[in-house]
């Protein structure tokens, strides 16, 4: 679980502050306590921290909180009002097990900003998780997704299609507010020889044909109603 450079300059500091969509003081509450994964470009955080006019961090700072520090800290220092959900104890955390547990009713409508950076595809219980980043959602925000497509064969349970998410936006009145965007890294990841020892796959000969490319989905709602 975690946000890279693409959704702290490209999405929050990039379009969603620039239609006046994430602003500071706003409430924001990810699923999962996310890491920054920002270590390669780690003046993204100053980029985005100074963005919605936080104090940047120092140099001797920066790369500590860039490599997989937690993104509270950045959200907090921007001026955020920030939660995280995760089933262990955390900084800026609330711990449920999204399996089991709603969400608290003082949580319900609070937030600008919703994401689901790679954590709902670890949980069995989608409709909880789902219903969960519902009621977190005040009127008008914005709900964050980055989750699997295809190609992740040991990440997690779940995978998604666009259909879920049309099938999401229909069932709650939704808006797509970002195209269905899929990312796809270079290469294809074969079935695990593990997996592949537990199927009947016929041809056998065929089973290189199930080797696919690993691909996110990256999609964006608006809650348009409580």
């Amino acid at each position: 679980m975690g946000i890279g450079p693409e959704h702290l300059t490209g999405a929050y500091a990039g379009w969603m502050a620039n239609e006046g969509r994430l602003q500071r003081g706003d409430g924001v509450l990810d699923m999962g306590a996310q890491e920054l994964f920002c270590a390669a470009k780690p003046e993204s955080v100053n980029e985005f921290v100074l963005r919605f006019g936080g104090e940047p961090y120092p140099d001797a700072e920066l790369m500590r909180i860039a490599d997989r520090g937690l993104a509270g800290d950045a959200m907090v220092r921007a001026g955020f009002r920030y939660t995280s959900v995760d089933i262990k104890p955390y900084p800026f955390g609330l711990q449920l097990d999204l399996n089991r547990d709603p969400l608290p009713a003082e949580h319900h409508g609070r937030y600008q900003l919703v994401t689901n950076h790679g954590t709902s595809e670890h949980v069995l219980n989608q409709w909880n998780v789902f219903e969960a980043m519902h009621d977190a959602a005040a009127e008008g925000a914005l709900m964050y997704h980055s989750v699997p497509f295809c190609g992740e064969h040991e990440h997690g349970i779940i995978q998604y299609t666009p259909k879920f998410f049309w099938s999401l936006c229909e069932a709650n009145g939704y808006e797509l507010v970002y195209p269905l965007c899929i990312a796809i890294a270079d290469g294809a990841r074969p079935l695990p020889p593990d997996f592949l020892k537990s199927l009947d796959v016929l041809p056998l000969e065929r089973v290189d044909a199930l080797a696919v490319p690993s691909a996110w989905l990256v999609v964006v709602l608006r809650k348009t109603k409580m």
